[in-house]
């Protein structure tokens, strides 16, 4: 999927608050926090420092969220169809939609 990291904490939080309804591609999978430390001129190191969890204690590194609705897009034709499907479904559900692209 091409959707990472802060994309996903926020769809997780919204899942498990049952306060979205996901449709898309499954996202990419990154549960962890990273950081880089500079050593000197030339280097430096890129450590992960933490994992995060959903509000419910999952963790989706290297799986991903995987929508409710698996749609992808097909570059040939101008329509964008997971938009078209999100705009189809918000007249029929009464949750938000989130679009995992």
């Amino acid at each position: 999927g091409d959707s990472w990291s802060a994309a996903e904490i926020s769809t997780a939080a919204l899942l498990d608050h049952h306060r979205a309804f996901v449709l898309g591609a499954k996202s990419g999978g990154k549960g962890i926090i990273q950081d880089t430390i500079p050593l000197d001129s030339n280097s430096m190191l890129h450590l992960t420092i933490a994992r995060w969890l959903s509000p419910n204690g999952h963790w989706i590194h290297k799986q991903g969220i995987q929508p409710e609705m698996a749609l992808n897009d097909n570059p040939d034709t101008a329509a964008d169809e997971v938009i078209e499907a999100a705009m189809s479904l918000s007249y029929t559900k009464s949750a938000s939609l989130v679009m995992g692209r």
